[in-house]
């Protein structure tokens, strides 16, 4: 099952049931079926929260990652995987492995603008909003003028 979840990105920003997305994935993994979010645009607090796997309160065995990894200043992509998904592509060749990554995996410039990025975002002197580890992050406007 592959989801992008939460926001479609494509041709514009486009707002998905969440509840669709979580029954498709408990529905996936219940059957077996790996599921994959695609969190590119969604991941790293663009929803308030840390993921939007948090949102759906799914485990993915796969989720990609990038555009806010460097707060947009430079480009990389990183693609977590669970154990179990990890240890289907372990082998002593080639031929097993997985060979798939990005344009934009772990060169040194991405990857130090990418910790100092997180840094950030879990700052509470940089970021007022940020309001500890699993929380989501305060809203920003009066919720009575919306």
């Amino acid at each position: 099952v592959m989801l992008e979840a939460v926001m479609h990105g494509a041709g514009g920003m486009y707002m998905v049931d969440p509840l669709l997305q979580r029954v498709v994935a408990e529905e996936g993994k219940r059957r077996g079926v790996p599921v994959v979010l695609d969190e590119v645009f969604s991941g790293l607090w663009r929803l308030g929260r840390l993921s939007a796997a948090s949102i759906l309160n799914v485990t993915p065995d796969v989720a990609c990652y990038a555009k806010l990894l460097t707060g947009g200043t430079v480009p990389l992509a990183v693609t977590l995987a669970s154990e179990e998904v990890f240890a289907a592509f372990k082998g002593q060749s080639k031929a097993d492995a997985l060979l798939h990554g990005h344009s934009y995996t772990a060169h040194p410039i991405g990857c130090s603008v990418g910790c100092a990025a997180l840094d950030l975002y879990t700052s509470t002197m940089h970021n007022p909003n940020y309001q500890g580890e699993g929380q989501p992050l305060r809203e920003l406007w009066d919720e009575q003028r919306v």
